[in-house]
């Protein structure tokens, strides 16, 4: 009988194309994608071919939905880079191993699915983005009805505790009218006054602090901006209820269309315009200023609600910053070749420097 020898590569990309066609790599998760490559392993795939495929197609089929947001392939690839779920599944494929060998009994000799508990004494470094757990890094493309409008834009997605990663469609706010005057604080960094007996006092260095911005604004509904009764009539509680759930959501939001404290990060040493720079909505306060009457009204509007709404908006810088994570190994109990007693710690002469014209001397 004559074998055929499999064809690997095209294998693997049809089996890949099931995780990651359409939107269907927005769920994939680390988890399912190692049970995933170990299954593929365990059917003869080569590893090196099996990491170089599955790879293309995630990234791939990343790259291809966010450029069906209307994002181009720089950006896309740009953001990519951010986004803690594929830097955690690349992860998953660069940190993959073969397969341990069978013992003559049938069964392997050790697990690759945690390095640690195979014996393995490597430490292991993952980068990941510092932030609540199901944080997307925030949109920077706007979608407002009137071009150039100021819009707040909320981005998230939910991690089920059995994996599965869902993406609820971004919550946007479109401001009516563009906000004239807004106050801007924690631009300085913060400095420390100590005081000296005697003498005058010093000034040292602390830290950095997080900008905030306040602003007030006034919400109607545009959508009645040429009719008879526009902003006296309509309500406008659909967009408060918008802003409401921003500010309970626990997820940062994006500025957009605004000035430059609202659009990048300004971080030392280098002072550059880091990435786009994202916040939180501190306080919110809504006043209900017109509402709508009581007796019959058209359009279909419900009588006594608001109508017109002065609003005021606190917003606080958040810093989403790259951290490694370090993976230690798994400490194992002491056998025999353990020191009960150790030996002790022998006392030197340290000499250290200090104000004075003398040299302190020290023990320990």
């Amino acid at each position: 009988m004559v074998i055929i020898p499999r064809d690997w590569k095209k294998t693997i990309s049809a089996a890949t194309s099931k995780l990651t066609e359409g939107s269907a790599v927005e769920s994939l998760t680390p988890k399912r994608l190692l049970a995933f490559l170990n299954n593929r392993l365990k059917e003869g795939a080569p590893i090196k071919e099996l990491k170089r495929s599955v790879m293309e197609s995630i990234l791939s089929a990343k790259v291809a939905l966010l450029m069906g947001q209307g994002k181009t392939r720089k950006i896309a690839l740009a953001e990519l880079e951010n986004d803690p779920l594929y830097l955690a599944l690349k992860d998953v494929v660069t940190n993959l191993k073969p397969l341990a060998p069978r013992t003559p009994g049938g069964t392997e000799t050790g697990s690759t699915d945690n390095p640690a508990d195979s014996g393995e004494t490597k430490t292991i470094r993952i980068t990941v983005v510092r932030g609540l757990p199901g944080y997307r890094q925030g949109v920077r493309t706007a979608a407002t009805s009137v071009v150039g409008m100021p819009e707040l834009v909320q981005t998230y997605q939910i991690v089920a505790p059995d994996g599965t990663v869902t993406q609820p469609k971004p919550r946007r706010f479109e401001f009516p009218f563009v906000p004239k005057e807004v106050n801007y604080s924690g631009i300085g960094t913060t400095w420390t006054e100590i005081q000296r007996s005697g003498n005058y006092p010093i000034i040292d260095w602390t830290g950095f602090n997080l900008l905030k911005i306040s602003f007030n604004f006034d919400i109607v509904d545009m959508k009645y901006v040429n009719k008879q009764g526009f902003g006296l009539n309509f309500s406008c509680e659909n967009q408060i209820t918008t802003l409401r759930e921003m500010a309970q959501t626990p997820y940062p939001v994006t500025f957009l269309n605004m000035d430059k404290f609202m659009e990048n990060e300004v971080r030392w040493p280098l002072l550059t315009s880091g990435r786009g720079i994202e916040f939180v909505i501190s306080d919110f306060s809504v006043t209900a200023v017109q509402r709508t009457g009581n007796g019959p009204l058209k359009d279909g509007a419900s009588p006594n609600q608001i109508a017109r709404a002065s609003c005021s908006m606190t917003l606080q810088e958040i810093p989403i910053e790259s951290v490694d994570l370090i993976q230690m190994p798994r400490i194992k109990p002491c056998k025999k070749n353990c020191v009960d007693n150790p030996p002790p710690t022998t006392e030197k002469l340290k000499r250290y420097l200090t104000f004075s014209s003398g040299v302190n001397v020290t023990t320990g």
